[in-house]
């Protein structure tokens, strides 16, 4: 990504007049609103103007969350969040907006969303069994049938997957241990239609649990923790692996 440029600006006309003028440039701007409500009618304005240039504006919402509150984010929202920072590696002249409590929180690296990212293609080796262990490995839900991001499902050779990126359902067909076949899934009618050659999966949650990411928050914990705090029932869920609603702010 390019050098962002933060705007300000006295009102949302003046606002979309100067970003609609900006996006033949080579610069990522970053347009700051009050909440989510606003960041989602200056997007629907700014395409009505300028519809041509609807793949490079971009929606980073925030968590919708207070701080340590024991409320889970909605998983639409992580799906928004990631599909966002997985568009901006590829996009040199994006508009962001976005607002100011998620300006102000961490985001993912690129390099997460690289390593966690799962590229399926026809023709591509998979069986069952290990479908299932590289899905519950990047956070997806295994379920009897798919109604919500993040779910996966499995019938003997067919793989339903409800993505993150886009939000797209997907029906995979083995033949023997071989990917035949990859197609669009309607949710409602659970029925596949268009063919298509790959798909690209996003993680499902801004943060997945590994050795090495258990060695470091031990390793953190003993530094910045006496014994007694370390036994807190969040820290010990972080230290066993287990989520919990609110985690998004106790990662780094």
């Amino acid at each position: 990504m390019t050098n962002a440029i933060v705007h300000n600006y006295p009102n949302i006309t003046a606002s979309i007049y100067d970003i609609g003028r900006q996006m033949n440039t080579s610069n990522t701007n970053v347009v700051v609103v009050d909440d989510i409500r606003q960041a989602r009618s200056f997007k629907s304005q700014l395409l009505s103007l300028y519809p041509h240039y609807d793949k490079q504006v971009l929606v980073l919402p925030d968590w919708e969350t207070l701080a340590y509150d024991p409320i889970a984010t909605d998983k639409a929202i992580i799906s928004e969040r990631l599909q966002t920072l997985y568009q901006l590696q590829n996009l040199p002249n994006a508009i962001v907006i976005t607002t100011m409590q998620a300006l102000l929180t961490y985001v993912v690296p690129k390099e997460f969303i690289n390593k966690n990212s799962l590229l399926l293609k026809v023709g591509d080796h998979m069986t069952p069994a290990a479908f299932r262990e590289i899905m519950i490995a990047k956070g997806y839900v295994e379920t009897k049938e798919i109604s919500q991001v993040g779910d996966f499902a499995l019938r003997g050779a067919i793989l339903d997957i409800y993505a993150y990126k886009n939000k797209q359902a997907y029906r995979c067909e083995l033949f023997d241990t071989e990917i035949d076949s990859i197609r669009e899934l309607d949710i409602a009618t659970k029925l596949s239609s268009k063919a298509i050659s790959h798909i690209n999966l996003l993680p499902s949650q801004e943060y997945l649990f590994s050795t090495e990411t258990k060695t470091i928050l031990s390793e953190k914990l003993d530094q910045y923790f006496s014994p007694d705090k370390v036994q807190h029932p969040q820290l010990q869920s972080l230290l066993t692996q287990r989520s919990f609603a609110g985690i998004e702010y106790y990662l780094p």
